[in-house]
């Protein structure tokens, strides 16, 4: 593995309420402001493309994991929901909740929860977000 990794986004404005995110070598995404603040609402707004980022880096993290421990999953998700409040200054991020859900053999349980709480502790976007904001991370594992 790298020591270093560089990731580069350019962010073009598309002449309305939103834009597009070029990256080295994926599709664009088109974003758009949420049509709470006058947005079309056409593409996704910024709050879910944070979402989606730090529960893909759960996901990624836990299947990395997985693997390493040689466990054998047949579904893996990873739902996301952020609570956003209003103050005097602006609007803040008051909760983000992360729930897994995990479905796995019956003799690896003791794993799977433990690559949970690996994933957990090693997703560097997790790592990332304010330790005053309220962040809970559940699970559900399913074993067969």
């Amino acid at each position: 593995m790298p020591e270093i990794l560089e990731y580069t986004v350019k962010l073009n404005w598309d002449k309305k309420t939103g834009g597009e995110a070029y990256f080295k070598r994926n599709p664009v995404l088109k974003f758009d402001m949420a049509e709470e603040f006058g947005g079309e609402g056409k593409y996704y707004c910024s709050d879910e493309i944070f979402l989606a980022a730090v529960s893909g880096c759960l996901l990624e993290t836990y299947l990395y994991i997985s693997r390493r421990m040689r466990l054998k999953i047949t579904e893996l998700s990873v739902n996301s929901r952020s609570v956003i409040q209003f103050s005097r200054d602006g609007y803040h991020i008051k909760e983000l909740l992360f729930d897994f859900e995990i479905t796995g053999l019956k003799e690896q349980e003791d794993k799977l929860k433990e690559c949970f709480e690996l994933a957990v502790h090693y997703c560097h976007l997790t790592r990332a977000i304010n330790p005053n904001i309220k962040t809970v991370f559940t699970n559900k594992i399913t074993v067969i």
